[in-house]
């Protein structure tokens, strides 16, 4: 089911955030490397290959603008599923969302220590996890 796997993913995005912001860093390093390393002896650099640093330069650093933009676009997507998920979950009733939150984030506690703690049975835990789970997917 496509929730539990985003519900499990949610407290691994802001690591995979942090990830994609390094590899922005590295790429930004990248670019400003690609603009001070022109080969300007205008001698060429190999057999039939474009010998000017110029164009060469330009190439390569709107390649890496590219990629700093996908990863941006990336970052962006993660943040807002991790505000649609947060969102929906807030919206669901208080023992649904107490559910959600020991089973899905941090500990992830077993379903009999979420049924002792609420004073349910494992049985009931289980099908107001599986309602909040089809609210959730709504």
């Amino acid at each position: 089911m496509r929730i539990k796997q985003l519900l499990y993913e949610q407290d691994h995005i802001d690591s995979f955030i942090k990830e994609l912001e390094n590899k922005i860093e590295f790429q930004e390093y990248n670019k400003y490397e690609a603009g001070m390393s022109a080969n300007t002896d205008g001698m060429p650099s190999a057999k039939g290959k474009v010998s000017d640093p110029i164009y060469l330069n330009t190439v390569n650093i709107e390649e890496i603008e590219e990629e700093i933009e996908k990863l941006k676009s990336e970052i962006q997507r993660q943040r807002d599923q991790k505000a649609r998920i947060a969102e929906k979950v807030n919206a669901l009733p208080e023992r649904q969302r107490v559910i959600i939150g020991l089973r899905y984030f941090g500990k992830r506690h077993p379903w009999h220590k979420i049924a002792r703690g609420l004073g349910i049975s494992i049985r009931q835990c289980q099908r107001m996890h599986r309602e909040a789970l089809k609210g959730l997917s709504e």
